[in-house]
């Protein structure tokens, strides 16, 4: 999906606020006895979306920082159905492209740990996969951890099936592919840049 517009006056910017509100609902819904704290950050991010949306010169980057808070604090939680939603959301900001390169940072941070803790490895797989094929937020340090983390599902163990290894191996060739490919698209441009010069 393309990206849904910097300014929220757009029509789908504006839906897909709406769907992002909805979210948090649902996850304020779920945490609500259990996590309060996420219960009330999810409040406060429903606020935000509401004000950002209402507000036809805001900009969806203006929030993304400020929503993916509860969204980290839900992958922090322990708790596997409020993960699996807090990723599935997650999921929904980088193929709108929403997400910015310190969002980007908190989310590598929050599959790394998650995949320490060895919990929905196939959903980290397809979360790091989407971030890093989806943008160019992904570099250096971030990068790195991205790797390890995925390489580390690679290996079978005990907690670990057959296929989430293949689906690890399958996702670290395709990273690593992607990696190459923006290194020699950048040391194109540079020469490119030197030739023109």
């Amino acid at each position: 999906m393309a990206f849904v517009s910097a300014v929220t006056g757009d029509d789908s910017t504006k839906k897909f606020m709406d769907v992002l509100q909805n979210d948090f609902k649902t996850l304020s819904l779920e945490t609500k006895k259990k996590h309060p704290q996420i219960r009330e950050a999810c409040d406060e991010a429903i606020e935000k979306l509401a004000l950002a949306s209402n507000n036809p010169q805001a900009s969806l980057y203006g929030v993304v920082n400020q929503i993916l808070y509860p969204l980290v604090q839900g992958c922090e939680s322990k708790d596997v159905k409020i993960i699996k939603f807090c990723l599935g959301t997650i999921q929904r900001l980088i193929a709108q492209q929403g997400i910015d390169a310190k969002g980007a940072r908190h989310v590598v941070d929050c599959l790394y740990n998650l995949g320490q803790a060895a919990m929905l490895e196939l959903k980290l797989l397809q979360t790091a996969a989407l971030l890093m094929t989806t943008s160019d937020l992904v570099h250096g340090d971030t990068l790195a951890r991205t790797m390890v983390m995925c390489i580390r599902m690679v290996s079978p163990s005990e907690t670990r099936d057959v296929s989430t290894s293949h689906a690890a191996a399958a996702t670290v060739r395709q990273l690593v592919a992607l990696v190459f490919e923006r290194a020699l698209a950048e040391a194109n441009g540079n020469l490119n840049e030197c030739i023109f010069e």
